[in-house]
């Protein structure tokens, strides 16, 4: 750790704890940090240690990192590693599956070719090119063969040097130059299901390799998390899928997994596996060959190591671009090596471009030369991706400029010649001598090739001296066009070479079909090193190195070059090199009967045979092909087999070295040996792979038989347990995997370099491979289909947060939210078609995956929106409840809100809650976080505070006292404006109501404005001036105000509050009365005590009320903006349902917070007071005055008012929330006061507001004299002084003084003195003075002023309500202001009256615990509309509709809705009409939304837009039909021969038949499934009940039940059932045991109809008796009822239970349909 600068304190092993900041760094700046590490503030030493240990959460801005560390050997050689075939490596990465054609072929190919390979082997293994596939290993570098191994499993992580080495010039940065420049042109990711490295830091000895610390292996999860493995059979099997597709990742890059085990396989909770590979069984010293061929090579290591130093110091020069070679030698040993070179590379050895690249740094060519750079052919002309191949036979200067122009060249250079053959050789004038060519790569079209990343100047001063961009080719096809030179090595292997770094210049252009200078680069090596052009690489080579450079050769082939007939003097660096006098011999040709690789079938089968001939191959005829063979004396070859072939091969390439280097041999057998010895060792670690492979399958599936073994065991050992256990304990391993380890456990392997799996295997099948294991048709393990999908969504998930974490280190919630809603919709997109058809055995092996999705926060609300609906879908509501619900409470349950948010609490998202849950656990556990929302408490803001809440759960009857100071603030819901707004759907908007423009406030009575007018009453001590709303002022100060839903900070419409109260108003209309008064209107109640029960809700806001001046405190407070959502709601919901809501639940609610506030005290009783009076202000209006008038005296005046007179200036009590509460409470009584007198109008004002008003201004004794000063030591005189304030005692009067008149109101008064003492300060102090609207304004009167008062009107007694008010110049009504008091309900249909109210009025009344069942036989509802008896009835989960099916052949959908007194006749929604029999059954499928009912035939129909969607014809008629609970799509029918059917709805056909009955059983009468889904109850007509398991298709249990037809059965859970006989017996049976738990007592008639409803369980029998049975056990009470003939006048057919509601649905045989209750 030394290296990296890590403290001692802070690793343990190879563990180490640092702060992410510093692993940043060394990403960002790939090198060490050179700053001192930074210690943790806080940790100790020994805590470090200690997490470091334990493997505990690391720190915050800290975490736990692996470090792996590799020794550097350099001077080792070890076998190179195979080429990186990318093709190979992105079809291992892909998950597309090949089809069975592609199979097959797969197959025949594998097959052909191992079985050519093992006949090569031995017979084909001698004389020249017989292993062209067995290269010779030159071998490589230890250490740079180690990081290409590396770069290979982490191809995305940077190279670090070292602190110390960074700066050196040693071998450190030319092996991290070298590893970049071969991997730069591999844009890979890195191997699937590898652990992804964070650095690769290169040390001066070691090589090291920091990775995130992966916290449990496979090992811990299957040693101590036993239970981990939710199924013991297909989990363990998933992560076999995922450790082979790493395998198959890391086959095709070259490497293998070595001898892991499952210590080196690690796991995450949600099952996603990262493999480390071991990187050392990767490296094989070169001189491990097999020990029996060794001796024989001993003599010729010298040489062999010789040459590979040789060579591997040349190709090091040469990719290193300038790097000297290393290794000197003499020129026989250089002439040798180049022999040996030649004869690698014409077996196909060694690569064209590598060959090329050889010959020039032989001839001298370098890369730091521009004048004598390396050269390589062009090969194409880019005309097209598969033509376009060049004319080797002729130099690129001849293809450019022509035959005749070379011809012209060089005769009339001759002809100069011989004109001056007299001239003397040192005449400067000579010409030069004839020539072709000038040079093979001149100096100027190595600038053009190397324009863009070369400066102007460079360019200016080599090319030409004007800069001109357009002059430079723009295109790779347009340069090759253009130049008369060859290529360069920068286009076959450095994509920057086409980047340009000139603004004006752009890069250059590869072809169409390569999308990137990347693939430009791999297409074109491609091609150098295609068939086309190593058949003809030869001639070049002697056109440019070769024999073809000089004498007769080169003027045939136009070739002849100036550099070598120029006679040169003066002293050169460079120039034209010939390297060979003799034809250079070709590449072995690609010739398909002499390659180790199988030629392809089609060679054999379309070659051309002799007429005589006959077509075996079409010939079904055997003894014709016998005969013919045996008669036959001919062997007839393919036409283009030629068997001369490679002996002529031989011969030139043994002339070509005896001519140019001498009788010098070469051994074959050390380059057999090696190539041969490499090939062993590749096909070794296949072989080995599989091994472990199966060793790991094994303990995976009986992990204790390899406890023994410990953990570091070897293969052989592992490999010997495993084939004990399949010999002799066959029976422990799953049936599964036995075909799969059969395969790889081979009794005859010895675990060493001789095992080879048969060339053909059993099946007829290749050897195994993980590409085969992964092919679902010919794979030995049988994996699901959806694990390719779900391992892409895991490896998905993982990749990204890798890639987050690893950049963005810092917290910042923006990016947090991007990438959550990225990933969470990335994933749905990827798993959308899956889910709609899986199950939830499909996705639990990562549900922990989504689990932690729902808990992030960063992706919780992007899960609920677009994850929670699919997952329940296939969950159903069962298992929903089980793994979702948590889930989306703990979100609900966040403090932190957003716009994100919003959508939570829209109508929208809480019906799939609704549906996925079903509306009972909905009401229960979500209404309240609705409720919650449109109180404001979820509002999103920017700096949201933690507010007390006490949920709505909780009774406020039941809070307990508390003390002020432990009071804590509520949050402050002002909040910004979203762009997600949800507008309020056209069916929920409300009416108009009107307001008035706050007039200014701020004129003194010296200074007031001229449009008002003011009465004055003379008193002793001066004028006390009563403010007066005029009539005459501008319309358009008059503002007509929408009731629209203000947000407290201007966003109308825009937040969560907002959204939240409309969708309780959605929910209003859906749910009914009766659970609208449980759910919402009763939470709603409570809403508001929280609205007003922390000191911050009594802070004053700028906005003003919306009805001002009806009011008499006009200033607005923060709780008021929280409540005014809730208000609204309630006061909606008594809009659509009538006064009675208000009669029966408001008014008794606030009666009853009022008694208990007498008692005891609470912040949230102080709150629910004011909250209270808030709402009474608010539903006055909706009060009709014949009601407002019955109600007024005892229930308003009597309950309500005069206790909360009572309360709030009772000097006796101290309110806990101080001052504040106090004088809102009253000004808010004062309000309700004013409101109430205006509506009932000045005479009723003083009949029975005047008690109120006397008592109310008496209470100011108590802190005020009557010279205005307070009464000293006098109990909370702070708090009730600034509750009964001399502003209060002014407000009031003014009130009292328009409602009631001056004369009326001062003879009621007591203390008048004292009141107009403390009106005359506060009216000289200058602050603003109340203006309220009065009776004369409600008339629209207008003042005259008298013109001996200016503005103040002096006002006697002589005119009731205002003193002398002048007489009023007309009178007309004023509509706007009267809008305020009294508004009307626009729709009555829905009111609660008759039956109804008396229904929900019962309701309503009973307590929540009390759930047994009364029937009370009062008719709600009748439907109409069927001509048939009623056959089927299915009501809906929400209980807001329900089908009926009938005999009239029709299936219609009703809506139920509290509409009239219980006498209306409703009509259907919609009928299904394609019915030809009568209807028997109906139901609604859960999952996918569809109706299923049969009349014989089954159809499945959409009733949301009144369409079919199939029917399903059988062979057989359907007797009767059962739904299998959600979410399965199933449904199962039986037939009139007692067969079972299951049915899948989506594919509208049977899926399975099974036998429904015995012997002696019968028809099958009805059918039940259990909740579970895996069991079918059938009843039969002989009496006898059979349980069917779904699971085996076997009858489990039949028995005798009944005397008598089964009529009835109804699960009750899994294990019990009811059941109902014409026996008139009913009985209670226990399913697991087959046994009768007890007989029901109950009527004694047949029972067809059963419902449960909670614990009671409901009957009717044929004689239209209804009983009700409360529990199951044998004394449970009983009771029995006749349906009266005004609720059923026919025999009943049909009955369903509306458990939400308490009601009851009954079908008639007159076809009628009554809801009663």
């Amino acid at each position: 750790m030394d290296v990296l600068g890590v403290p001692e304190a802070y690793h343990l092993g190879d563990r180490a704890l640092v702060r992410c900041t510093w692993i940043q760094e060394v990403v960002q700046s790939q090198c060490v940090p050179s700053d001192p590490f930074m210690i943790h503030d806080s940790l100790g030493q020994d805590e470090i240690q200690a997490l470091l240990r334990e493997k505990n959460a690391p720190p915050p801005d800290w975490m736990f990192i692996t470090i792996q560390t590799f020794a550097r050997r350099p001077a080792c050689l070890v076998q190179p590693l195979p080429p990186l075939d990318i093709r190979a490596v992105q079809e291992a990465q892909s998950n597309e599956a090949l089809c069975m054609a592609e199979t097959l072929a797969y197959i025949s190919n594998s097959n052909f070719v191992n079985s050519w390979k093992e006949s090569h082997k031995q017979f084909g293994s001698h004389g020249r090119g017989a292993n062209r596939g067995d290269r010779l290993n030159f071998g490589q570098e230890h250490d740079l063969v180690l990081l290409e191994i590396l770069r290979r499993i982490y191809p995305d992580c940077p190279l670090v040097l070292g602190p110390e080495e960074e700066e050196a010039e040693g071998s450190l940065p030319r092996l991290k130059q070298m590893s970049n420049e071969r991997s730069e042109n591999e844009s890979l990711e890195g191997p699937v299901h590898t652990t992804k490295a964070l650095a690769l830091l290169l040390a001066e000895d070691s090589i090291y390799v920091i990775l995130p610390l992966n916290l449990y292996s496979v090992h811990e999860a299957i040693t101590y998390s036993t239970a981990f493995f939710q199924d013991p059979l297909f989990h363990p099997l998933f992560i076999i899928y995922q450790v082979l597709k790493a395998m198959r990742d890391l086959h095709a890059r070259g490497l293998s997994i070595g001898n892991i085990g499952w210590r080196q396989v690690f796991l995450t909770e949600d099952s996603f596996v990262k493999l480390d590979p071991d990187v050392g069984g990767n490296i094989v010293p070169i001189l491990n060959v097999p020990q029996d061929k060794a001796s024989s090579e001993s003599q010729d290591l010298d040489g062999q190591n010789h040459l590979c130093s040789f060579l591997k110091s040349i190709k090091s020069a040469l990719h290193a671009k300038g790097a000297k070679c290393e290794t000197q030698v003499s020129d026989e040993s250089r002439c040798k090596a180049l022999e040996q070179i030649t004869a690698l590379w014409t077996r196909g050895d060694l690569s064209n471009f590598d060959y090329v690249m050889v010959l020039n740094y032989l001839s001298g060519r370098s890369f730091e030369n521009p004048y004598h750079y390396p050269v390589l052919p062009w090969v194409k002309d880019f005309s097209s991706e598969i033509g376009g191949w060049r004319d080797l036979s002729k130099s690129k200067f001849r293809l450019n400029k022509g035959d005749t122009q070379l011809d012209l060249t060089y005769d009339s250079l001759m002809e100069m010649q011989k004109e001056s053959s007299g001239l003397r050789a040192s005449d400067p004038k000579s010409v030069q001598p004839p020539h072709h060519v000038t040079e093979v790569l001149s100096e100027i079209t190595y600038y053009v090739y190397q324009a863009r990343r070369t400066s102007q100047s460079v360019l200016c001063k080599h090319v030409r001296n004007r800069w001109v961009p357009a002059e430079y080719p723009s295109s790779m096809e347009r340069l090759q066009e253009w130049t008369p030179d060859e290529c360069i090595p920068d286009f076959f292997t450095d994509p920057k070479i086409f980047k340009s770094i000139h603004n004006d210049l752009p890069d250059l252009a590869v072809p169409e079909w390569c999308s990137s200078p990347e693939d430009f680069i791999q297409w074109h090596r491609s091609c150098l090193e295609s068939p086309q052009v190593s058949e003809k690489l030869h001639h070049w080579l002697d056109l440019t190195f070769g024999y073809k450079l000089t004498g007769s050769s080169a003027i045939r082939a136009k070739n002849v070059c100036l550099d070598l007939v120029e006679g040169h003097r003066e002293l050169r660096g460079q120039g034209v090199v010939q390297l060979f006098t003799n034809p250079h011999p070709s590449k072995a040709t690609s010739n398909p009967f002499w390659n180790r690789k199988a030629p392809r079938i089609d060679v054999f089968l379309n070659s051309k045979t002799p007429e005589d001939v006959p077509d075996f191959r079409i010939s079904s005829s055997k003894s014709s092909m016998q005969e013919y063979v045996e008669n036959s004396e001919t062997i007839f070859l393919p036409q283009e087999f030629d068997p001369l072939l490679r002996l002529k091969e031989v011969e030139a390439l043994m002339s070509f070295s005896s001519i140019e280097d001498g009788p010098q041999g070469t051994n074959k057998n050390t380059t057999q040996a090696n190539g041969g010895a490499a090939k062993e060792l590749a096909m070794r670690k296949i072989v080995q792979d599989m091994q472990v492979l199966g060793c790991l399958i094994l303990e995976l599936y009986v992990p204790e038989k390899f406890i023994h073994l410990g953990s570091r065991a070897s293969l052989k050992s592992r490999f010997q347990t495993s084939l004990q256990i399949l010999t002799h304990e066959r029976s422990l391993l799953p049936y599964l995997i036995l075909p799969c380890v059969d395969k790889l456990i081979l009794p005859g392997f010895r675990i060493d370099p001789s095992d080879r799996f048969p060339a053909i295997c059993d099946g007829g099948l290749p050897p195994p491979s993980a590409f085969q294991f992964l092919n679902p048709l010919i794979s030995p393990l049988a994996f699901p289909t959806n694990f390719t999908i779900l391992a892409k969504v895991l490896r998905f998930v993982h990749n990204l947060d890798f890639w987050n974490n690893l950049e963005h280190r810092e917290e910042n919630p923006v990016r947090d939210l991007a990438v959550g809603e990225y990933k969470v919709k990335t994933i749905v997109s990827e798993l959308g078609v899956f889910l709609d058809t899986a199950k939830f055995e499909d996705i639990c092996i990562i549900f922990p995956l989504f689990k932690s999705l729902f808990l992030s926060p960063s992706s919780s609300v992007q899960c609920a929106w677009y994850l929670f609906d699919p997952l329940a879908k296939v969950l159903g509501p069962t298992l929903s409840k089980t793994h979702l619900l948590a889930l989306i409470l703990k979100i609900y349950d966040g403090n932190a809100s957003t716009s994100k948010h919003l959508k939570l609490y829209h109508r929208t998202f809480l019906q799939f809650l609704i549906v996925r849950f079903g509306t009972k656990l909905f009401l229960n556990y979500f209404s309240t976080y609705l409720i919650e929302a449109v109180g404001g408490y979820k509002d999103y803001e920017d700096e949201p505070a933690h507010l007390l809440r006490q949920g709505l759960d909780r009774d406020w009857e039941k809070d307990a006292e508390i003390e002020p100071q432990n009071v804590e603030q509520s949050r402050n819901t002002h909040c910004s404006s979203t762009s997600d707004q949800v507008s309020l759907d056209e069916s929920l908007a409300e009416g108009e109501v009107f307001s008035f423009d706050r007039l200014d406030t701020e004129q003194t009575s010296d200074d007031l404005d001229p449009m008002m007018q003011d009465a004055k009453v003379h008193a002793s001590k001066g004028l006390i001036y009563i403010p007066a709303v005029t009539q005459n002022e501008p319309r358009d100060s008059l503002r007509v105000w929408k009731q629209e839903k203000r947000h407290p900070s201007g966003n109308a419409g825009g937040n969560i509050s907002q959204v939240a109260a409309e969708s309780v108003l959605w929910l209003c209309h859906r749910l009914g009365p009766v659970l609208t008064a449980k759910f919402l209107s009763r939470n709603l109640l409570r809403m508001l005590n929280l609205c007003y029960m922390s000191l911050d809700s009594y802070a004053p806001v700028s906005e003003e009320y919306i009805d001002h001046p009806i009011r008499i405190g006009t200033q607005k407070v923060h709780g008021d903006l929280l409540a005014q959502n809730v208000l609204e709601c309630l006061s909606q919901v008594a809009c659509l349902y009538g006064d009675q809501m208000i009669l029966l639940q408001y008014l008794p609610y606030t009666w009853d917070l009022i008694s208990i506030s007498k008692k005891k005290f609470t912040p949230n009783l102080e709150g629910g007071l004011v909250g209270s009076i808030a709402l009474l202000h608010h539903i006055v209006p909706y009060l009709s005055d014949s009601l407002l008038m019955n109600e007024l005296q005892d229930n308003l005046l009597g309950n309500i008012l005069f206790p909360v007179l009572q309360l709030s200036t009772s000097k006796n009590r101290s309110f806990l929330l101080g001052s504040q509460s106090r004088a809102i409470l009253v000004y808010k009584f004062l309000d309700v006061v004013y409101l109430i007198g205006l509506r009932i109008g000045e005479e009723m004002a003083k009949t029975h507001l005047t008690p109120l008003c006397t008592a109310f201004f008496s209470t100011f004794d108590h802190v005020w004299t009557s010279e205005g000063h307070l009464v000293p030591d006098f109990p909370n005189l702070n708090e009730l002084s600034e509750t009964l304030s001399m502003k209060i005692a002014y407000s009031a009067y003014v009130a009292f003084y328009n409602l009631m008149g001056r004369s009326h109101l001062d003879e009621s008064i007591t203390n008048l003195g004292t009141i107009k003492a403390l009106c005359l300060v506060h009216q000289d102090s200058g602050e603003p003075l109340p203006r309220p609207a009065t009776h004369r304004c409600l008339r629209g009167m207008n003042y005259e002023s008298s013109p001996s008062s200016g503005n103040k009107v002096e006002i006697s007694a002589s005119q009731g309500g205002g003193g002398n008010f002048v007489l009023p110049q007309e009178e007309s009504f004023n509509t706007e202001l009267h809008g305020l008091i009294t508004k009307e309900i626009p729709n009555a249909n829905r009111h609660l009256k008759g039956n109804w109210l008396a229904y929900w009025e019962h309701e309503i009344g009973k307590a929540d615990v009390d759930a047994k069942f009364s029937l009370k036989q009062i008719k709600l509802q009748n439907f109409h509309g069927h001509q048939g008896a009623i056959k089927s009835l299915f009501v809906m989960d929400n209980e807001n509709s329900f089908l009926s099916g009938s005999r009239d052949r029709t299936v219609k959908v009703w809506s139920l809705r509290s509409q009239g007194d219980g006498n209306s006749n409703m009509s259907c929604q919609w009928t299904y009409p394609h019915h030809k029999k009568s209807v028997y059954s109906v139901f609604f499928k859960e999952r996918l939304r569809h109706v299923v009912s049969h009349d014989s035939t089954v159809h499945v129909w959409d009733p949301f837009v009144g369409m079919s969607v199939f029917q399903m014809e059988s062979g057989q008629l359907v007797h009767n039909l059962a739904d299998f609970p959600a979410p399965s799509p199933m449904i199962i029918t039986v037939s009139q021969d007692s067969m079972l059917h299951l049915v899948d709805c989506r594919l509208g056909q049977n899926v399975t038949d099974l036998k429904g009955s015995t012997g002696t059983s019968g028809l099958v009468r009805t059918l039940q499934v259990v909740p579970n889904g895996l069991e079918v109850l059938l009843g039969h007509g002989s009496g006898f009940v059979t349980i069917l398991d779904i699971r085996t298709g076997r009858l489990r249990q039949s028995w005798k039940a009944h005397e008598g037809e089964i009529l009835s059965l109804t699960p009750l859970s899994n294990a019990e059932f009811l059941t109902t006989s014409l026996d008139q017996t009913m009985c209670l049976w226990n399913s697991n045991e087959a046994k009768l738990k007890r007989s029901l007592p109950g009527a004694q008639e047949p029972i067809h109809c059963v419902g449960i409803m909670g614990q009671n369980v409901i009957t009717g029998s044929t004689a239209n008796r209804i009983g009700v049975r409360y529990g199951l056990d044998a004394e449970a009470p009983y009771q029995s009822n006749k349906l009266r003939t005004e609720i059923i006048k026919t025999n009943l057919t049909s009955m369903r239970v509306l458990a939400h509601n308490r009601l009851l649905l009954l079908g008639q045989e007159s076809g009628s349909v009554s809801l009663i209750c």
